[in-house]
């Protein structure tokens, strides 16, 4: 519910962005966040246990994974999110 404002959404409109709403407090309908909450705590999970690091350095590795995470080439445009 924190995207509501009436500002917020004409910043969106006047940007050409398209918001569809979904469900709230229905995790279902959010997959692709959802997926990529999955994916950094994998991720995380990794680089400590690679690492060997404590496991009260996840926030760390969990800022480790998305740096690097946007630095390696999607597969569909063979370029870095960061260049997109």
């Amino acid at each position: 519910m924190e995207f509501i404002s009436k500002v917020f959404a004409e910043n969106l409109k006047s940007s050409g962005i398209k918001v569809e709403r979904t469900s709230i407090y229905c995790p279902e309908m959010n997959g692709v966040a959802e997926r990529y909450n999955r994916t950094a705590l994998e991720g995380e999970r990794s680089l400590l246990n690679e690492g060997k690091l404590l496991a009260n350095m996840w926030e760390e590795a969990l800022l480790a994974f998305a740096y690097l995470k946007k630095r390696f080439n999607h597969k569909k445009t063979n370029k870095t999110p960061l260049e997109l």
